[in-house]
């Protein structure tokens, strides 16, 4: 009798199992509303990018995770250490444009979110001259104190 009551809640266990594992459901309406979230996000530190604001668009991060970054296909284990590079290698940039060729938001939960991102970014000197690449980005965001913040990126320069 011992044996079929285990059996029996074995069975129950593992037939709520997978769906207590399963992705958390959000309705169209809730994946509409964080898509629209990221989306400003996004477009706020694009602006930022465009002006050469690195303060600003470091206010966008959280490394807290320690999940590193990569950028022009170096890895960087802090955001610090990425961002004092970016710092350092700013001088004598104008500012930057990006002309977005494809952007697509994924929305994985309620706290998690993609974006990728392809298209061609052209720097502007001081000196005039202006020099052109074309770009593809991961940028992972998770909603941390109520607040949308990058936790990973990945940028590289498509050859």
């Amino acid at each position: 009798m011992k044996r079929l009551i285990y059996t029996l809640l074995m069975c129950a266990g593992i037939s709520i199992f997978p769906t207590a594992l399963q992705a958390q459901q959000l309705s169209a309406k809730r994946i509409a509303i964080i898509e629209k979230q990221i989306d400003s996000i996004f477009t706020d530190n694009l602006k930022a990018g465009e002006a050469v604001d690195m303060d600003k668009l470091a206010q966008s991060v959280d490394d807290s995770r320690k999940t590193g970054f990569i950028s022009g296909g170096a890895y960087y284990a802090a955001f610090d250490s990425l961002l004092e590079k970016v710092k350092a290698g700013k001088n004598g940039i104008a500012r930057q444009e990006y002309v977005l060729g494809q952007k697509k938001i994924t929305v994985l939960s309620e706290k998690d979110a993609l974006v990728t991102a392809s298209g061609t970014s052209t720097l502007f000197t001081t000196s005039g001259s202006t020099f052109s690449v074309k770009f593809a980005w991961t940028f992972v965001y998770e909603k941390i104190n109520n607040v949308w913040k990058v936790i990973h990126s990945h940028q590289s320069a498509v050859r």
